[in-house]
């Protein structure tokens, strides 16, 4: 077992680092919290079966916001997003049909508006989970080819220049003094 190396930094110096170098969180997800909330209250205050389809509808994207374990929520984002976009052709069809509560009641009894509204949200689920596997597989095949071509390079110069090109110790020339050498065993 060889000994510790002095200039390796041990496991704790590391957690220390990165411990120092975390950011405090920012500040922007506050504010984006206190415009999110006023909208909702203005909804609330002018068309309160507005706010009941919304709720309704973007009940996966409150769930998600709790359940993401990632501090950034980019998956919670997507999910608002395409969630938003299944949301607000039902919430424009109740307000074609006079934005009573009854006419909200009525477009949540049917079924193909919770389809649409959660459509957006199962939209987003399944691109969250079939999408990285898939770039990755396309970013793979690309370095693959990239290795290739390089290796294919490499032959090149190997053929043009010697093996010296690529790092390896150079061949001993036939006749030179060094080869004499190793012919009778020095």
């Amino acid at each position: 077992m060889s000994p510790p190396q002095p200039d390796a930094p041990n496991a704790a110096a590391i957690v220390r680092r990165r411990v120092r170098s975390a950011k405090p969180p920012r500040r922007g997800r506050r504010r984006a919290l206190v415009l999110v909330l006023s909208l909702l209250f203005v909804v609330q205050v002018l068309s309160p079966a507005s706010m009941i389809i919304l709720i309704a509808g973007m009940t996966p994207t409150i769930v998600a916001y709790f359940v993401d374990p990632e501090t950034a929520k980019r998956g919670t984002h997507a999910m608002a997003v395409l969630n938003m976009a299944g949301v607000l052709p039902v919430v424009a069809e109740l307000w074609a049909a006079g934005a009573t509560r009854t006419a909200a009641m009525a477009l949540l009894s049917d079924p193909m508006n919770w389809l649409l509204m959660y459509g957006g949200a199962g939209l987003a689920v399944f691109m969250m989970a079939a999408l990285p596997p898939f770039v990755a597989q396309v970013l793979e095949v690309g370095a693959k080819q990239q290795v290739a071509e390089l290796e294919e390079q490499q032959r090149k110069l190997v053929e043009q220049w010697g093996r010296s090109v690529a790092g390896a110790a150079p061949e001993p020339a036939e006749g030179s003094a060094s080869g004499e050498k190793k012919a009778a065993g020095f």
